[in-house]
């Protein structure tokens, strides 16, 4: 059962902090900041500093994890080096362009410029120009680079939605050495991140379409862009994850739980499908659930770097008898 849409009046310390979970998981701030702050009112001096901080700590790295959506930090980080262009040939044609030449005097305005790159001549000129300039062309894989910046480059494929350049990036990682530490790093994520299946140059730019539309908030039409995408590549992965995503926040949760679970069923080693799983047992409260999910993630990479804030956060739950 969903938490209810408004807090409670009458609950105890631990239940409001419960519920504080709960809706940071749903992505409901307005009823998270209200049930942390009865928890806190209500335990008062009982609750020693350092579970306040690290209260705290764990609820901004769970804002961190789960509300900021990796394509914007990858969008984010994309236009602060295209900043960095300026007076090279790429600055040149950046500056030729309204929109990015306004992103080089204020990087910080993400969204704003997301909502500009849906224009499609515009994502002509930052797949052609500026992916390629910051190390990411999307067209080839470049030589003669290190293992390190073949694995970064992987990651980084990833969070802008690019599945085979990641696929291409992790296997060129793997080929200059298997037992290196990047080497074994590149397989696990080849394993556990990159769609099983081939994924067409049709379904990565409607996918990469979808991710713009999300990191702008246009919400209703990356959710349709993701449903027609499930229906036309049922094998593709990622759009379930993301429309899972879309959908937790509408309430929708046992829809999600669907998604997810066809995803493990179909690749059970897709991390992301099974960090879905283990973000709905914390909203329906199923503490067992969740150590079951989590420990298949460990499984699958004891270095998930999601792993350690839900490991966090069911030792405070044990901690503070909230099971």
């Amino acid at each position: 059962m969903l938490p209810p849409k408004e807090v409670p009046d009458g609950l105890t310390a631990i239940e409001y902090q419960r519920l504080s979970i709960r809706y940071q998981m749903l992505k409901w701030p307005k009823q998270m900041a209200a049930s942390s702050r009865y928890s806190m009112a209500l335990a008062g001096d009982a609750v020693p500093e350092e579970t306040r901080r690290k209260v705290g700590a764990l609820m901004a790295a769970l804002e961190i994890t789960f509300t900021v959506n990796d394509a914007v930090n990858a969008v984010r980080g994309t236009f602060e080096e295209a900043v960095r262009l300026a007076g090279s040939e790429a600055g040149k044609v950046l500056d030729r362009n309204e929109t990015l030449a306004k992103a080089k005097r204020n990087v910080g305005n993400v969204f704003s410029l997301a909502n500009d790159l849906a224009n499609s001549a515009l994502h002509k000129v930052v797949e052609g120009v500026v992916l390629p300039r910051i190390g990411l062309p999307i067209d080839y894989l470049p030589e003669g680079l290190s293992q390190s910046e073949y694995l970064k480059m992987g990651a980084r494929y990833e969070q802008l939605g690019f599945a085979e350049q990641a696929r291409a990036a992790l296997q060129k990682t793997i080929a200059q050495g298997s037992e290196t530490m990047q080497g074994k790093r590149a397989k696990i994520r080849l394993r556990t991140r990159i769609p099983q299946s081939v994924v067409s140059d049709d379904a990565t730019r409607r996918y990469v379409d979808a991710l713009k539309l999300y990191i702008t908030q246009e919400i209703v039409d990356a959710k349709a862009k993701l449903e027609l995408l499930i229906r036309e590549y049922p094998d593709f992965e990622w759009p379930y994850i993301q429309l899972g995503h879309i959908l937790l926040t509408a309430s929708e949760v046992d829809r999600a739980f669907d998604l997810a679970s066809k995803v493990v069923r179909q690749n059970p080693n897709m991390i992301k499908g099974w960090l879905l799983l283990a973000t709905i047992d914390l909203i329906y409260w199923r503490i067992p659930k969740l150590e079951e999910h989590l420990k298949k993630i460990k499984l699958l990479d004891p270095e998930c770097p999601e792993l350690s804030t839900f490991e966090q956060l069911l030792e405070l739950i044990n901690q503070q008898g909230m099971r």
